[in-house]
């Protein structure tokens, strides 16, 4: 391809930019996330190719070069964007920035630790030892000395009446929680 820009440069540029045209606009697609933007940034990219298309040298690789051009062309674009703005001035903030609405998304250890304290204490004990202590069904049967098949159980009834105090607690702060299964979750990472 060297070869063939140094005999007709811009029919073999515009080989080199049909051939990589679509791979630097993902690439400015994926670092600006804005489409005109790559767009200008891609054309950009060209612009400044073909300006210095007597520096790119013989044997070198023609993607790398286009590639290396747009970093370029891209870091150039975001210190302008950071330009527009003094530091200390809060006007640009003020108008482009705002701040996003404070949204309960989960539930504090706190009011699980006071939703636990709700159920039975053979049913928490066992309910703390498999979620929080991550102990397999073995080792707890072990340590509370009794049948696995006993702590199989206490920890399914365990985890169903927790999840409907949190569901209540859920309710109260306005997060959505759907039907949960009465099956056991978690079951294959405590099987012993």
């Amino acid at each position: 391809m060297t070869a063939e820009i140094q005999k007709d440069p811009s029919e073999s540029f515009q080989e080199m930019v049909l051939r990589h045209n679509e791979a630097l606009y993902r690439t400015a697609r994926a670092k600006l996330r804005n489409d005109d933007l790559a767009q200008e940034t891609v054309q950009e990219t060209y612009f400044q190719a073909f300006r210095c298309l007597q520096r790119f040298e013989t044997g070198t690789n023609g993607k790398a070069w286009l590639f290396s051009i747009l970093q370029n062309v891209i870091r150039h674009h975001r210190r302008k964007y950071i330009s527009r703005w003094q530091p200390g001035d809060t006007r640009f903030f003020e108008e482009t920035l705002r701040a996003p609405e404070v949204v309960v998304t989960a539930i504090s250890d706190k009011r699980v630790l006071a939703s636990l304290a709700t159920i039975p204490p053979s049913f928490a004990q066992i309910v703390i030892l498999a979620d929080v202590q991550e102990l397999t069904y073995r080792e707890i049967a072990d340590r509370l000395r009794v049948p696995i098949g006993t702590v199989m159980s206490r920890l399914n009834r365990g985890r169903r009446l927790l999840r409907e105090q949190l569901r209540e607690v859920a309710q109260e702060l306005g997060i959505g929680m759907a039907e949960a299964p009465l099956y056991a979750e978690g079951f294959e990472r405590h099987a012993a």
